[in-house]
């Protein structure tokens, strides 16, 4: 894909080969070694995206319909674990659940969407405890938003600075 002077990328994402709009696979290997195959339709993302580890397991997997995301995406790290699960309505906004996992399996992130509009998101730090948990209105945020505790909590060990127990 980088190597090929024939390639090019227009205007709002759309992909030219020898100025014509791209239709086909694409092939693109990432410096990790990952492999990226993509298909294309009249120069747009159309159809299934996936991801490959260098030992060929598979490490994500997208979908397209005519440059929107659409249906479920998923990924997942090296060792099998996932990583992400996304769902997308038909016109290509975020809606449902959506997920994210630390390496280890522990949840990292779930969020909540309605039509492409954010509902609710929780952060959980890698031991487990909740981070930031707040949700959202059209006029305001609701909750904690990423702030660290001023004080220590009766048996929380993860401040250790701070030695205030209320």
């Amino acid at each position: 894909m980088d190597n090929d002077p024939n390639l090019t990328i227009g205007l709002e994402s759309v992909y030219f080969f020898k100025g014509q709009k791209f239709s086909g696979i694409l092939k693109a290997i990432h410096p990790n070694g990952i492999v990226r195959l993509t298909n294309f339709k009249d120069g747009l993302e159309h159809g299934r995206t996936f991801d490959t580890f260098p030992n060929g397991n598979l490490a994500a997997e997208y979908f397209y319909d005519q440059g929107k995301y659409v249906g479920i995406h998923r990924a997942w790290y090296e060792s099998g674990k996932a990583r992400f699960r996304y769902e997308y309505n038909d016109a290509g906004q975020a809606h449902g659940d959506h997920w994210e996992w630390h390496d280890e399996g522990n949840v990292y992130r779930y969020t909540r969407y309605d039509q492409g509009i954010t509902v609710g998101t929780k952060i959980w730090r890698k031991d487990g405890k909740i981070y930031a948990n707040y949700t959202y209105t059209p006029e305001r945020l609701y909750g904690v938003v990423g702030s660290k505790l001023c004080f220590k909590l009766k048996g929380d060990e993860t401040n250790k600075k701070t030695v205030i127990n209320p």
